[in-house]
């Protein structure tokens, strides 16, 4: 997986390349998807990128939230 600065996935959202799965309801993450890259910082991971093979959108996790850990 490749490695990305929690900087660089905020502006793939902010760009609109990849929907926020932040803070989204677990039942809607994507079922079939593989794991782009990561992001990690000094107590771990703190973000992820995915891409979703069913609708072939990215998809940016930007949090240590549930959802990072449920798909990462």
């Amino acid at each position: 997986m490749k490695q990305y600065t929690r900087k660089q996935l905020k502006e793939y959202a902010r760009l609109g390349l990849a929907r926020d799965l932040t803070e989204v309801d677990p039942d809607t993450l994507p079922k079939w998807y593989e794991k782009i890259g990561v992001s990690r910082g000094i107590y771990g991971m703190n973000g992820g990128l995915i891409w979703d093979k069913v609708t072939g959108e990215y998809g940016v996790i930007l949090a240590r939230s549930s959802n990072l850990f449920r798909l990462f």
